[in-house]
């Protein structure tokens, strides 16, 4: 088979939606990106095309002031899997990041995506820290209403009150829509420009905070979320809060990230899928130059 591995360009964008119609059922977000990666600076999408179309893709997008290289949307069509093309695509995004001078390149993917765990091997990737999954749909027939005291928050407040609680976000790195920045001023600040930000503080003290937002997919827009919490009561209030937000905006699918010692809580939860509960993410990193603060 005779590949060529180029820059994906605006015109490519069929054969993109194409690859995504067979990509998770139709739950794919890349038609919702793509225009936005193209005309993105920070981007670099990555196509191996064949016989004249792109077959797959992957971007590099450059985040953390540049510090690092996000490796996201890797996408190959059914007709052209296990012929090594994510392998290809995986390596010249890491070449891409190492000549771009990125501190570190990093992804999210599922706990038991054993294809894209291997990759991260192959590349020399590690895995830094895991964060429960789960989906819902039909919200409208859940019945889950616990005692909140929340409240919306501003990105500078949140930055201030992490630096007295910062065992609420491992490594530093907060996560949001399967995406992960460092806990930072400038990022939390972007972050807030498409999720809302939601938290409990008292007697000065971050007792727990979440994002939300809404997550569009060719399917349907679903409303996700992040919670961060110290206790299980604060986990409680904050998956309260956000089904009642999810039900007020009529979304039908909610999406939810936690921290992996709630997974308890979640799994005597009757409404959540008992093949949701025990499903997460991970976060995989390859430091590329020495961190400098």
């Amino acid at each position: 088979m005779d590949v060529q591995v180029r820059a994906v360009i605006p015109s490519d964008r069929e054969d993109v939606m194409e690859i995504s119609r067979h990509t998770w059922g139709g739950h794919d977000y890349i038609p919702h990106v793509f225009d936005d990666w193209m005309s993105d600076s920070d981007s670099r999408v990555v196509g191996i095309e064949v016989d004249g179309h792109i077959v797959a893709l992957d971007n590099l997008r450059l985040v953390d002031a540049g510090r690092t290289g996000w490796m996201e949307g890797l996408r190959v069509h059914p007709r052209y899997r296990k012929k090594g093309l994510a392998k290809i695509l995986t390596k010249q995004l890491v070449e891409m990041g190492t000549a771009l001078g990125v501190a570190r390149l990093r992804y999210t993917t599922g706990t038991d995506n054993i294809a894209s765990l291997r990759l991260a091997e192959y590349v020399g990737m590690h895995r830094v820290f895991d964060m429960g999954v789960f989906w819902r749909e039909a919200i409208s027939r859940i019945k889950y209403e616990k005692r909140a005291t929340l409240a919306t928050i501003t990105p500078h407040l949140l930055h201030s009150l992490l630096q007295t609680s910062q065992d609420l976000v491992p490594n530093g790195a907060v996560i949001y829509d399967w995406k992960a920045l460092d806990a930072t001023l400038a990022n939390l600040e972007k972050i807030a420009t498409f999720c809302e930000i939601w938290a409990e503080v008292k007697n000065g003290m971050l007792v727990s905070f979440s994002f939300g937002m809404e997550r569009k997919e060719l399917a349907a827009t679903e409303w996700c979320f992040t919670i961060y919490a110290g206790d299980s009561r604060g986990f409680a209030a904050h998956l309260s809060h956000h089904l009642k937000r999810a039900k007020e905006g009529k979304y039908r699918t909610i999406s939810a990230i936690y921290s992996p010692k709630f997974q308890r809580t979640v799994s005597r939860l009757s409404w959540i899928p008992k093949s949701e509960k025990g499903f997460a993410l991970t976060l995989v990193e390859k430091d590329i130059l020495p961190m400098t603060k």
